[in-house]
């Protein structure tokens, strides 16, 4: 457990006073500390309490701020996507982390000697999960007092200083950024498209399109929302970057081969063109290469690409060629 000082430290840089100083030591014990030292209960439970504090401390403080209450209901000038994105981007990682840093709390955390020397420490998401662990102690030691609890927080968050003076430091996301623009009434488009498709290597591949337009964008990762974050993020800079120029010269044109041969079958009454997976290679720089069948009008065609999607439509477009369709 933590000696005196050390609690009377942390407990002056929070603003609270723990009655019970084993959950202020336990918010700041790793599980590969209690590994190493049994008898010591790590903060992961803590932390799953912590974080639905944080997210009803943030509402609470935005039904406060942005709301009013009248014999009609609950009002608001703030679009529930906003304030639900704003949330999100305030009991995010990244906020979170920054706070942390900015108290530097971090440096009372208990780990295994293992993590020490792996710089463990500076990790966002190490010290996302101590911020939600305080939380969490405190909410316990307070006896669910969400009150108390949310006045702590909110000052832990520096909440009303960020909200009032400096929004800027929160970043909602880009998607938010890139429905705001393809909705303004400047340049309307409608709300963005976002496609899905998950790859072989358990990645997910995604692109992004602007509705009646030839805008689009692409990203992969691990993480289906962060690929939809990373694409939303390069389609936005694109559309900026021509924001000066006639926003009917696309910006990167993805002609729509697989619409076109459709069409093309259909307007003779004739079988559709038939779509086949044939190959899934993974490379040595760890990405795949897809290949895909194309068959129509008894004649077979492949596409190549690093996304089925790709693949799908480069076959589409070697059968266009096929037939002197373009």
């Amino acid at each position: 457990m933590f000696d005196q000082k050390t609690c009377a430290t942390i407990e002056g840089i929070i603003g609270y006073t723990f009655r019970n100083k084993g959950l202020l030591t336990q918010a700041f014990t790793r599980a590969s500390y209690r590994n190493e030292h049994k008898g010591n209960p790590d903060n992961e439970v803590l932390e799953l309490i912590g974080d639905s504090v944080l997210a009803l401390t943030v509402l609470s403080y935005f039904k406060r701020s942005y709301t009013e209450v009248n014999e009609n209901g609950m009002t608001t000038s703030w679009s529930e996507g906003k304030l639900s994105a704003l949330k999100s981007s305030v009991v995010g990682k990244k906020y979170l982390s920054y706070r942390m840093k900015q108290l530097d709390l971090q440096r009372y955390l208990r780990m295994s000697k293992g993590d020490l020397g792996t710089g463990i420490i500076r990790e966002e998401s190490v010290l996302e999960d101590l911020f939600e662990s305080i939380a969490g102690a405190i909410y316990v030691d307070s006896e669910m007092n969400f009150y108390a609890t949310s006045k702590v927080v909110c000052k832990m968050l520096n909440i009303t200083e960020i909200m009032d003076n400096n929004q800027e430091m929160i970043h909602i996301s880009y998607r938010n950024d890139l429905q705001e623009w393809s909705q303004d009434k400047k340049h309307f488009f409608g709300m963005p498209i976002y496609e899905e498709e998950a790859l072989a290597n358990g990645n997910f591949f995604v692109t992004v399109r602007l509705p009646n337009s030839d805008y689009f964008a692409t990203a992969e990762d691990r993480n289906t929302k962060k690929a939809c974050e990373a694409a939303a993020r390069t389609l936005l800079a694109k559309l900026k970057a021509f924001q000066t120029q006639d926003l009917n010269e696309p910006i990167q044109k993805l002609p729509n081969y697989i619409g076109r041969l459709q069409e093309h079958a259909q307007a003779r009454h004739v079988p559709l063109p038939v779509y086949v997976d044939a190959k899934d290679e993974y490379l040595p720089d760890h990405t795949h290469r897809f290949t895909v069948t194309c068959t129509y009008l008894g004649k077979t065609v492949n596409g190549i690409g690093s996304a089925k999607t790709a693949a799908k439509r480069n076959a589409a477009e070697e059968m266009m060629k096929l037939l002197k369709l373009i």
